[in-house]
């Protein structure tokens, strides 16, 4: 049931993000050309601003319905692909893991740097042993406008530590990635359990 109102949710956001936004950009184009249009080729298309607002909203409507269905499935199908199960966490765009090594911190520390390597054009920012914390950002791509993955790593004892893993779209405002912070989470936490056990 969460699953569902979890894709109810994502479907709903593309449709107010995309119709509103559609639909306003053709109101304000429309009445800045009906406002500029005199003795042009454009006379013939002046409409009345009651006129164009119909149209921006029937328009915005329609794309909004059209958006909502093409991205909110190929979303919904890129999670599947990825075969970790359908649930409110794996639908969303912010994924986070924690992992506990009998590993000496600076070991795991350094097997934390080590798994940014294998995500596809990551950048460590940030490589801050004291504290444990190494922020990496990885480029833009067809799935996002680029993604922060934040490692932290955690000193339980002289023999055991903690890695928690985050991945998130670097644009706040973004609320699908078809999987890809998903994808860089798991891949992270694969590499960690293979190299650190």
């Amino acid at each position: 049931m969460k699953a569902g109102v979890a894709i109810g949710k994502i479907f709903g956001k593309i449709f107010l993000f995309m119709s509103i936004g559609f639909g306003f950009t053709h109101i304000l184009v429309f009445s800045f050309f009906n406002g500029v249009a005199s003795e042009s080729f454009i006379d013939g298309f002046k409409s009345s601003f009651p006129d164009v607002v119909s149209e921006g909203f029937w328009l915005g409507l329609f794309f909004g319905i059209s958006m909502s269905l093409v991205l909110g499935t190929w979303h919904f199908i890129s999670i599947i692909r990825l075969a970790y199960g359908i649930n409110k966490e794996t639908l969303g765009v912010n994924h986070i893991r924690k992992i506990g090594f009998f590993l000496p911190y600076d070991d795991a520390f350094d097997l934390a740097i080590g798994s940014t390597k294998i995500i596809c054009n990551c950048k460590v920012q940030i490589n801050d042993r004291p504290t444990g914390k190494i922020i990496a950002k990885v480029g833009s791509n067809w799935k996002t406008w680029g993604d922060e993955i934040t490692l932290l790593v955690h000193r339980l004892d002289e023999e055991r530590s903690v890695i928690k893993i985050q991945s998130r779209p670097i644009l706040s405002t973004q609320f699908i990635d078809y999987g890809k912070n998903l994808e860089n989470v798991e891949t992270i936490r694969s590499y960690l359990m293979n190299h650190g056990a």
